[in-house]
């Protein structure tokens, strides 16, 4: 990983680091909606959800990955991956990797059972990342109700 980088649990964040988060959504997708420092901090809050940032020597968030650790009726514990991107001027210098590692690390301290994500296929350099990790194609319907 870059020197001077380090990965940190996020528990309160500023305006900003909201802007620089806002700033790494938009590189992860065309789909987003504006969020506000109030959103970012009130999800920052949900005891569900842990935030991990890599932050460089001068305190910008580079690369983000978002946790949701849960239980199921059936006894199984889940941690799943979302909004996991790192800045496009930082990539492929191990940043993804520490943070995919930082995450995997959170879900065994949680006693979690597996680690679930879901990446498009076009984002090949982050596949690539997932099956180097261990990772396992699980084949599956995917559904999304809009509201």
């Amino acid at each position: 990983m870059s020197s001077g980088v380090r990965i940190a649990q996020l528990t309160e964040i500023n305006q900003s680091q909201s802007k620089q988060i806002f700033y790494l959504i938009k590189q992860l997708t065309s789909n987003y909606r504006q969020t506000s420092l109030v959103y970012h901090r009130k999800v920052l809050k949900n005891p569900a959800v842990k935030v991990l940032a890599a932050i460089d020597s001068q305190n910008k968030i580079i690369g983000i990955i978002t946790l949701v650790i849960y239980n199921k009726l059936d006894g199984v514990k889940k941690l799943y991956i979302e909004d996991f991107v790192v800045d496009q001027q930082f990539r492929g210098r191990g940043i993804g990797t520490s943070l995919l590692k930082a995450a995997i690390d959170l879900a065994r301290k949680n006693n979690c059972h597996t680690v679930h994500l879901t990446s498009a296929s076009h984002r090949t350099e982050a596949n690539r990342l997932y099956h180097q990790f261990g990772f396992q194609l699980y084949q599956t319907n995917y559904y999304k109700y809009s509201l």
